[in-house]
């Protein structure tokens, strides 16, 4: 297994490798034009990376991850010039369309904007009355839209490019991740004093109970098992990360591991058979392996020096080619590929 990571402020794609005891870097990475990454998902058996290049429309980077190259570059005009891609902005996918939320701030409202992924141009887009809406999808293709600065969530069903239901969470406060999970959708808020996980009934379309973080720093990214909800805190500059566990059901606060000086603000949790990886959006960058059992740090890997503000990171398993129908001129390829 692969993980692929994107940056906020360094203009590099990094794979790392998962299969060993301890991750290791794979160079070279990729180095894309303009920093400002700020998600990165995978479908189809390509990485797509949303970018903001500064000036100028935001972008879609259509990336092979065996070989590490730009096979394509989408400029997002129903963004139009107005439009950013701030640091919680993101991408959803159903495996026909892309999915991205876009921040319109001089206009003061936000898009939708819904990419063809088999052209692999933009098809529409909705005007979100609110600014910097967020995305998650549930199992069924459902799309949710949330919001930085506000505790309104908007539901899309699968099938349409519509808004068919709103709700209004019981705390005014920022979303800063949300995350689907069996029936219940996921919303991490911060900011104001109102630090808390929501767990919200995807049938009712209600907020059902809560977890209050106020003791804590707020969430900023999720992952999760059959049994477990983990949550990834955003500590004060300079302060080590912790993640905390949370049963699904009941929904309850379990525990929470502080992790090492250094790991800090581990922002994208990812679930991996026994293990739980949490990408650290420290500087330099660092990646930290957890078993899942016990809920202890196994080791971590440190980025080089420079290479740091990680904010997004994507899992990927390479094709395995069966042995009876591998070629040797494939083999060499594959090896040569896939480190």
């Amino acid at each position: 297994m692969d993980l692929f990571v994107s940056y906020y402020s360094f203009d590099e794609v990094t794979k790392v490798s998962l299969d060993t005891v301890t991750p290791s870097r794979t160079p070279p990475p990729i180095l894309i034009a303009s920093q400002f990454s700020v998600h990165i998902i995978e479908t189809g058996g390509f990485l797509y990376l949303l970018r903001d290049p500064g000036p100028g429309a935001p972008l879609v980077d259509k990336i092979n991850p065996l070989t590490l190259t730009v096979v394509d570059t989408l400029v997002l005009t129903m963004a139009d010039s107005l439009g950013t891609v701030g640091p919680n902005m993101n991408l959803a996918t159903d495996g026909t369309y892309l999915y991205v939320s876009a921040d319109r701030p001089f206009a003061d409202q936000g898009r939708i904007i819904r990419i063809d992924l088999a052209t692999f141009l933009e098809v529409d887009f909705i005007v979100d009355a609110l600014r910097t809406p967020i995305l998650t999808m549930d199992e069924n293709n459902n799309l949710y839209v949330g919001h930085w600065f506000d505790n309104e969530v908007y539901r899309i069903p699968a099938g349409t490019f519509a808004v068919d239901s709103t709700l209004n969470m019981t705390v005014l406060a920022s979303t800063q991740a949300m995350h689907c999970k069996g029936n219940f959708l996921y919303i991490c808020q911060g900011l104001n004093g109102n630090d808390r996980a929501v767990q919200i009934n995807l049938t009712t379309f209600a907020e059902v109970t809560n977890i209050n973080f106020v003791a804590e720093p707020w969430g900023w990214g999720m992952a999760s098992d059959d049994t477990y909800l983990y949550v990834g805190l955003a500590d004060a500059p300079g302060d080590p990360g912790r993640i905390v566990r949370c049963t699904l059901n009941p929904f309850a606060r379990v525990d929470s591991i502080t992790l090492p000086a250094g790991e800090n603000d581990p922002w994208s949790p990812l679930v991996d058979g026994a293990f739980l990886y949490a990408l650290c959006e420290s500087n330099p960058t660092s990646v930290v392996k957890i078993d899942r059992a016990t809920f202890t740090r196994v080791n971590g890997l440190t980025f080089p020096a420079g290479v740091g503000d990680a904010w997004s990171g994507v899992m990927y398993a390479p094709p395995v080619i069966p042995p009876s129908i591998r070629k040797p001129e494939v083999a060499t390829l594959a090896a040569t590929e896939v480190t």
